[in-house]
């Protein structure tokens, strides 16, 4: 109260847990009620069903107000909220000793087959320097494979250091294109592979422009995979990201660019690559946010331009026919945009973070992120509203360039102490949301997570799911912790990857263990789980295997046409005007006393 509309249920439905009729017993702790908020209540008796349109209704008067008797919400596991676990949490590399400070995992998803899950290991031979490798995770469940994030020029798979002045970070960065069918994906992660013979094959690190003996950069290389046997297979060799054309000046410092940004394939194939260049070599205004557009041959389709002088982490999300930013605006201000680009790199427009109506955050971008889905025109805005405990989930029209949804994503009585926050989006516009929590009665930080849809129809946001935690390996004692996730998804399983400690064995019970002989603890593994989507659903991006659309016509002796096409085939009396499907199959006879008709495939 006063005034305030916190949610309903009927007699006998899903959210009544007393089985008998003109009795009910609800729990409120996922209405938008807080303990100390008062509730009253108000009953509607209808004369038809629950779904009847028109029936013949009547609203009691309100009952007295209490104020709310609300325990302490703490989530349930994946099967608690009627979700299915397809792969229990899984090391994506067990080392033998404690991971560096900031190694952490970072998913995405490759077609509707395979989730990619980067991670940080020690390089082979070392117990203090850094490599960089993939999970290969077939969605749907079975065996996974772990490859090399990169390969040498001979297309061996590197195992050795290749990071030549910090060991232990920035997390490297994954993407794989989106398209059902698609085969390609691009690794990037802050590394040096020109002080290595093994990337020396030819003299694109003697240009001119000078890396210094331990600069390390926003490092990429594109891949081809076999999802059947998920054996990778090169389709570049490695690049310097933002600066692999310069062809004179010297680097500031060993900083020269960082992930930083992220990695994102475009709904036409192609990738863009964003870092933060600290460089000085493009400007010298301060570091600044570049991106670069790549095909997937290592084709540089648009040089490396610059977003903004600003810092930047992750916040860079593929959508339909563009990429979205999240930076500092051009002039510098504190607040953040979400710059708007098209597939070619060409600025659109710009969403101001602040048309959010909330208070997020406006630092570089740990703790609020965005995504968006090749297949949808939505970019969403998820994290922490300064002054308030619960997530916020936002969504922008990228088309209107408007707001057009928000929503509160945890429950009122869920409190736990949030902290850094991710999220991913399917082709349908359903989002899982994931953060860091502190669950009441907990040691230890676990991921919690809950799955919302967007419907572009009433521009609402529906909640799919409660809150959940993600993991098997949650527990209030025994050290079980998972922290720094990273969330991808199609439109039938989701993926969450995080690091922190586990117990190998999936028995959190036991406690954090790393080695099965010894019991003893280990600190960051990088792991992940799979589980099914709430509301599985068959993906309709357009395919990456579809072949181009055609049409061809062949002079008949009678003087008549026959069109032959493939994909659509439309026509309209002038060039310009409005193309409309023809009826019928391919091929089409067309006959010459017909009027004159201008076709196109689609």
């Amino acid at each position: 109260l006063p005034g305030r509309y916190a949610g309903s249920f009927a007699d006998n439905g899903s959210g009544d847990q007393d089985a008998a009729a003109n009795k009910f017993k609800v729990d409120v702790r996922g209405m938008k009620i807080a303990p100390s908020d008062k509730v009253a209540i108000a009953v509607t008796y209808t004369s038809g069903t629950n779904s009847t349109p028109g029936g013949l209704s009547l609203t009691g008067p309100l009952s007295t107000a209490v104020v709310a008797d609300i325990p302490v919400l703490v989530p349930g596991s994946v099967e608690s909220v009627g979700l299915t676990r397809i792969v229990p949490d899984k090391p994506v590399i067990v080392p033998d000793n404690d991971a560096l400070g900031n190694w952490e995992p970072n998913a995405s998803v490759l077609g509707i087959s395979t989730f990619l899950i980067e991670g940080n290991t020690f390089a082979d031979g070392t117990t203090d320097k850094q490599r960089f490798v993939v999970a290969l995770q077939p969605a749907a469940g079975g065996n996974s494979s772990t490859v090399e994030g990169f390969y040498a020029d001979n297309k061996a798979p590197f195992k050795g250091p290749i990071n030549a002045s910090r060991q232990n970070g920035n997390p490297g960065r994954v993407a794989g294109d989106k398209r059902p069918g698609a085969t390609h994906y691009l690794v990037g992660a802050e590394a040096s592979p020109h002080t290595l013979t093994e990337f020396d094959s030819d003299n694109r690190w003697k240009l001119g422009f000078d890396r210094l003996s331990d600069g390390r950069y926003g490092t990429i290389q594109i891949y081809d995979l076999n999802p059947t046997t998920l054996t990778p297979t090169p389709l570049t060799k490695a690049i310097d990201s933002a600066l692999g054309r310069l062809t004179s000046g010297v680097a500031a410092g060993n900083q020269i660019s960082r992930f930083g940004g992220e990695v994102a394939a475009l709904n036409n194939g192609n990738f863009v690559s964003v870092v933060q260049d600290n460089s000085r070599a493009l400007t010298t205004l301060g570091d600044a946010t570049v991106a670069t557009i790549f095909a997937p041959d290592g084709t540089v389709v648009k040089d490396s331009f610059i977003v903004s002088v600003s810092d930047i982490w992750s916040n860079v999300a593929a959508y339909q026919g563009g990429f979205a930013v999240r930076c500092k605006p051009v002039d510098g201000s504190a607040t953040r945009v979400i710059f708007l680009f098209d597939n070619s790199g060409n600025l659109k427009s710009t969403i101001p973070q602040t048309s959010s109506g909330f208070a997020f955050d406006t630092g570089r971008g740990d703790g609020t992120r965005i995504a968006a889905h090749i297949n949808s025109p939505y970019v969403y805005l998820f994290g922490q509203v300064s002054g308030q405990s619960n997530m916020k989930l936002v969504a922008w029209d990228t088309r209107a360039v408007e707001r057009v949804a928000s929503i509160d994503v945890s429950e009122p009585a869920f409190g736990g102490g949030f902290d850094r926050a991710n999220l991913a989006v399917d082709a349908l516009n359903r989002v899982t949301a994931a953060w860091v929590s502190k669950p009441d009665g907990y040691e230890q930080q676990q991921v919690a997570a809950r799955v919302l849809a967007l419907n572009g129809d009433t521009m609402a946001f529906t909640a799919l799911t409660p809150s959940f935690l993600a993991f098997v390996n949650q527990a209030k004692t025994g050290d079980i912790r998972s922290v720094g996730m990273s969330v991808a998804m199609t439109t039938k399983q989701i993926c969450i990857a995080a690091k922190g400690e586990i117990n190998l064995q999936n028995k959190p019970a036991n406690g954090a263990t790393i080695n099965l002989n010894s019991g003893a603890p280990l600190k960051e593994v990088n792991f992940y789980t799979v589980f099914s989507h709430p509301n599985p659903a068959d993906d309709p991006t357009a395919s990456a295997t579809s072949a181009a659309p055609s049409v061809s016509a062949k002079r008949n002796p009678d003087g008549s046409l026959t069109l032959t096409w493939t994909g659509s085939l439309l026509s309209s009396d002038t060039v310009n005007g409005s193309y409309l499907a023809v009826a019928g199959s391919s091929p089409l006879t067309v006959q010459p006393s017909a009027a004159a008709r201008f076709f196109r495939a689609r």
